[in-house]
């Protein structure tokens, strides 16, 4: 199951050119999806790269662990395989490939050879307007691989190129919290809000920040009103921890019962309910 769900995830973000591997989200604990909920396996995609990809991302779930000669061989061979795949998609300019190959890579557990294959995509694939995917999934990758002022260095070379989007705001905000940075993080949505003033993503990560730097009355106050559904959980989790830490037990239960209304999968309502 957890395959299955880890390859449709891969296949869909290759076809869509997803951004961030978490994240750029908060590092909100993820659930597996009950047996009723798993998806169908993806069909091969058709493109014949994105279809390497897909048999690189098979081969990324059932990788074992290095511990001895033979292990270390197979995972030799698999990020040869990777970088062969990744290099040819930088030949070709395909960002779409760029980023599979970078994301199979990461959940095999090569971040050093994932950001190495990065590093080298950015540099022959220029970081320009509409083509900055890879220069961000560099600073994500940074981020989990437990550089996060590295990953902020880059994020701050990525919203200096316009178009920038609140979404690049709001990933640089993260890449901060994660240093333990709150006045940078602070300063990353305020900058987001200025050329997006009523993006609800960047003003519930500037709720997030007041939250970890320790004003829970501001991140209430700044929470967005009627989110999207995308939005929803997030919000709810933030108003719950919120509630909690300004000392109302009623209505962070009522926030925490919300979230298991949306998602009875999701850990954050049982955990702050309790």
């Amino acid at each position: 199951m957890i395959r299955v769900s880890v390859r449709l995830s891969l296949v869909t973000s290759f076809a869509l050119l997803a951004g961030c591997l978490g994240p750029c989200g908060g590092d909100s604990p993820i659930s597996e999806p009950s047996a009723a909920l798993t998806p169908a396996e993806p069909t091969t995609p058709a493109d014949p790269a994105l279809a390497e990809v897909a048999a690189l991302a098979d081969r990324a779930i059932d990788l074992p662990a290095a511990a001895d000669g033979t292990v270390g061989a197979q995972r030799e061979a698999f990020r040869r395989d990777a970088l062969v795949l990744g290099n040819r998609g930088i030949d070709d300019k395909r960002m779409d490939v760029v980023l599979g190959v970078s994301d199979v890579l990461t959940v095999a557990g090569e971040t050093d050879a994932a950001v190495a294959f990065l590093q080298r995509s950015v540099g022959l694939m220029k970081p320009v307007a509409g083509n900055k995917a890879h220069l961000l999934r560099l600073a994500d990758v940074k981020r989990i691989s437990g550089k996060p002022l590295e990953g902020a260095s880059l994020l701050e070379r990525a919203v200096d190129i316009e178009p920038s989007s609140p979404e690049d705001f709001i990933a640089l905000s993260r890449v901060y919290l994660a240093a333990g940075r709150a006045g940078p993080a602070r300063a990353a949505v305020t900058r987001g809000l200025r050329k997006h003033p009523t993006d609800p993503g960047l003003a519930l990560q500037g709720a997030e920040v007041k939250l970890v730097a320790g004003d829970a009355a501001g991140a209430l106050a700044d929470l967005p009103i009627n989110p999207a559904a995308d939005l929803a959980l997030d919000v709810l989790r933030v108003k719950a921890e919120a509630l909690l830490v300004s000392g109302d037990l009623p209505g962070a239960r009522a926030a925490a019962e919300g979230i298991v209304a949306l998602d009875p999968e999701s850990p954050w309502g049982p955990l702050l309910a309790g």
